[in-house]
């Protein structure tokens, strides 16, 4: 499955990517399923559905500290990922893309999430470099601690 067109609008992104001791259709049960983000997500709070059906998904994602965000899934392939945008009506929209890839052992698959921010790809590519570093590093280093895809995965 290719990355979604609109990727090209931005300029950056920031990859996250866990070995998980599963198959890849274990890892798709858990992140296809309406609501996924409430078993997973450190900071949601909850993860209700707008949409939830075959050629429509969307839902929103309410944080820990009250923000809300609208996901709108634009691309889902069965089995191996799907992308999606996210954002609130009023402001523009960060691009996510998620993957499953099966490793040559059928109990161990990776996944990978691409997150291209929509606040770090505006204005002068230059000048946006360098707080765009720390903010992946921030990231990274919050995901290694948070994310618990081997336990969610065992669970199904």
């Amino acid at each position: 499955m290719e990355i979604s067109k609109i990727s090209e609008k931005y300029n950056q992104a920031v990859r996250g990517e866990e070995q998980i001791n599963c198959s890849q259709e274990k890892i798709w049960n858990v992140i296809a399923q309406a609501s996924n983000l409430e078993l997973f997500h450190p900071f949601c709070s909850k993860n209700p559905i707008i949409a939830w059906q075959e050629n429509d998904h969307r839902d929103e994602i309410h944080y820990i500290n009250g923000f809300k965000l609208k996901r709108r899934f634009i691309a889902w392939n069965e089995g191996v990922g799907y992308d999606l945008v996210i954002g609130t009506i009023k402001e523009k929209e960060s691009f996510v893309s998620w993957r499953i890839h099966q490793t040559n052992d059928q109990n161990i698959a990776r996944i990978t999430i691409d997150i291209y921010p929509y606040i770090m790809n505006m204005g002068n590519k230059l000048m946006q470099r360098i707080p765009f570093e720390y903010i992946i590093d921030l990231i990274i280093i919050i995901s290694k601690f948070s994310f618990r895809w081997t336990e969610l995965a065992y669970q199904k």
